[in-house]
């Protein structure tokens, strides 16, 4: 198995995570109200989609895509999932980060205020479980488009 795929990955891992601490940390700072309401508005249904997308599920889709994408030729189904889940535990772990960038009031808007352990670990296992049907269905997308792209065509 050749290192350079694990190292792009590891690259692409570094770069979401360098983006999305940047990003909160421009929306903490306050110098940006406007795109603070973006973020923090929670719509019609009383859910903070715009939040989610940028927090969790584009970081989880655009690294699993990649993995997927280097992972054709090289890795096996069952390093493919295994890279899914550790990339969904990756994009999740980020997000206590977020509550330092953006403030404990600007975070309970978007993923609120857990009041016992329970809840908390709750909240992250939801996390997770997003980050990994983002990430686990590009990765498996990003598997195989490569995989037909590089088929022979008849």
């Amino acid at each position: 198995m050749k290192r350079t795929g694990w190292l792009l990955i590891l690259g692409v891992l570094l770069m979401v995570a360098g983006l999305e601490i940047a990003f909160h940390w421009l929306l903490g700072r306050g110098e940006f109200p406007a795109l603070l309401a973006i973020y923090l508005d929670r719509g019609n249904s009383g859910k903070a989609f715009n939040a989610g997308i940028v927090d969790n599920l584009a970081p989880a889709a655009f690294v699993g895509w990649i993995s997927g994408w280097v992972g054709y030729p090289r890795w096996s189904p069952r390093t493919l999932a295994g890279g899914a889940v550790g990339l969904a535990l990756f994009v999740a772990a980020l997000v206590p980060v977020y509550r330092i960038l953006i403030g404990p009031e600007h975070f309970a808007i978007v993923w609120g205020a857990p009041k016992s352990f329970g809840q908390e670990v709750s909240f992250h296992v939801y996390d997770v479980f997003t980050a990994l049907l983002a990430g686990g269905a590009f990765t498996h997308g990003g598997y195989v488009f490569r995989r037909d792209w590089k088929r022979p065509k008849s």
